[in-house]
């Protein structure tokens, strides 16, 4: 496993971070299906876990916390445990009730990192960071981090919780291939404030895999994601770039995956490990969120790291495929 700094003095993390917003972790199968997976991703060397108060109503985070009981509790020091909440809310009854639910879920007395999911436009920011800094200051997390924010908030919060004497160490940021609005100016803005960047939705939800062509499979997550894409591109939401004007959006980006994967299979890669590699070529993302589903997933997403850096010319081709933006 390949470990990289938050900023220039936050902790080391994994470049991978084993992402469980799943549905199903009750008793029986999911359970021990996620089970299993979560201890082969630690086996592997991903020990960074990125979780929420509300994913599965609170199931994640109590599958979660039985796991790390039953097998991992003599490697909680070695364990990054991340957990997020206040989604569009920012207030600090909202912010300290959800950690404290997350820390009873997980049944652990500190998380090490907690983000505020989403912006709050009714909040002002300045309440939020000061509630943030407590939940710090109480030993309850041991950093703090934003997600979903644009780079002029990212600017704001940032610049209040350093005030406080908060360390706000990452950005969860959704950032792929096709929608690269990160590096118009985030990822430029957070080494200033010593922040790093998580990033989410690295395969689209599926729609970047080998398994996506020639068509995402009926009813799958790849296909909700590839009609969502197709109907932004045609909404003009500039964070998926420019298309060919009268361009049938459909075909272009089944024809963009088919080119991709053709580079891919150059490198001796599967689209998504050659995914996970470009992203990981910026050395301001600190870590890739993977969801996984069974453990022989895991060697297949540990294969990105495996692979020789991208030659310039393999940058420029993937660079022609892609969008303008």
């Amino acid at each position: 496993m390949i470990f990289r700094q938050t900023g220039i003095t936050g902790p080391t993390l994994p470049v991978l971070t084993l992402g469980l917003m799943v549905r199903d972790c009750r008793p029986g199968a999911p359970y021990d299906s996620v089970r299993k997976t979560v201890l082969a991703a630690v086996e592997a060397g991903i020990t960074s876990v990125d979780l929420a108060t509300g994913y599965g109503g609170g199931a994640v985070e109590t599958a979660f916390g039985a796991i790390l009981r039953q097998d991992l509790s003599r490697h909680r020091s070695t364990l990054f445990l991340a957990t997020k909440a206040g989604w569009g809310d920012g207030s600090p009854r909202t912010l300290s009730d959800s950690l404290d639910r997350s820390l009873r879920q997980l049944g652990v007395d500190h998380v090490d990192l907690y983000y505020h999911h989403a912006p709050d436009a009714n909040t002002p920011f300045e309440v939020t960071a000061d509630a943030l800094a407590s939940l710090v200051r109480q030993g309850k997390t041991r950093y703090v981090g934003l997600s979903n924010y644009s780079t002029e908030q990212t600017i704001r919060m940032a610049g209040l919780l350093h005030a406080t004497g908060a360390p706000c160490i990452l950005h969860q940021a959704n950032y792929n291939p096709l929608n690269r609005w990160v590096e118009d100016s985030l990822l430029k803005t957070l080494p200033g404030f010593n922040m790093g960047m998580a990033v989410f939705s690295a395969l689209n939800q599926g729609l970047l895999s080998n398994r996506s062509i020639p068509t995402p499979r009926a009813g799958s997550r790849a296909e909700k994601a590839w009609q969502a894409l197709v109907s932004g591109v045609q909404t003009g939401e500039p964070a998926y770039g420019r298309y060919p004007a009268g361009a049938d959006v459909r075909e272009h980006i089944l024809r963009m995956l088919s080119r991709l994967r053709a580079i891919a299979d150059g490198r001796g890669q599967t689209l998504e490990q050659m995914v996970l590699a470009w992203i990981l070529r910026h050395p301001q993302v600190t870590t890739v969120l993977v969801g996984l589903s069974e453990p022989e997933q895991v060697p297949a997403v540990a294969g990105a790291l495996n692979q020789p850096a991208f030659t310039a010319d393999e940058l420029r081709q993937i660079e022609s495929i892609l969008p303008p933006r």
